[in-house]
């Protein structure tokens, strides 16, 4: 029997599954289980808290979708418009080297994360395909993420963002000094 993958955007009663499903998925758990392993897998550095999550759902300029089996949150996508990551972090524009003209002159989607249950390897290209499709709708020309690259390199996801035909455009350090490849696509 093959499984039916819906993908729709989260409600309240989804938040539970998407906030364990992104614990699964953090980096400083993962390295206790298997540091070998851990960079073709993938990963996810920064936990967003439930709180957060459930305040996704109702902000205009964040946007969590679901992949669902059944009732099963198999993977999910949070973003928001740049203007909101800016709010969040405020010193994220001087971080980054990237060409500023680019960041002016279009709306911005920054992906902030995308996870999938590895059962479902495919869960990924889909929910892109959704967000960008309700993107576009709301009028943003352009997307833009940030994928770990030092101290640890976070390939898998690189290379899923590279088949989704995004383009490194840049670099940025944070407040942790983690080195980040920014990455990005037309819409």
């Amino acid at each position: 029997m093959k499984s039916e993958i819906i993908i729709e955007k989260a409600k309240k009663n989804d938040i539970l599954q998407v906030y364990n499903l992104q614990k699964s998925q953090l980096l400083e758990y993962n390295l206790k289980i298997n540091k070998k392993e851990v960079t073709d897998n993938g990963f996810l550095v920064y936990e967003v808290s439930i709180e957060n999550l459930l305040k996704s759902l109702r902000c205009r300029n964040t946007f969590l979708f679901v992949a669902k089996n059944k009732e099963e949150v198999v993977g999910y996508f949070l973003a928001y418009s740049l203007k909101k990551y800016i709010k969040l972090n405020p010193n994220f524009l001087e971080e980054i080297d990237v060409d500023k003209k680019i960041l002016k002159e279009n709306k911005i989607l920054f992906g902030k994360q995308l996870v999938s249950n590895r059962s479902f390897p495919k869960i990924g290209e889909s929910l892109n395909k959704e967000m960008f499709k309700h993107a576009k709708s709301l009028d943003f020309s352009l997307y833009i993420c940030e994928i770990l690259e030092s101290p640890i390199k976070n390939k898998r996801s690189i290379n899923k963002h590279l088949s989704f035909n995004l383009k490194k455009i840049g670099s940025h350090k944070d407040k942790k000094n983690y080195l980040w490849g920014i990455y990005s696509k037309k819409l």
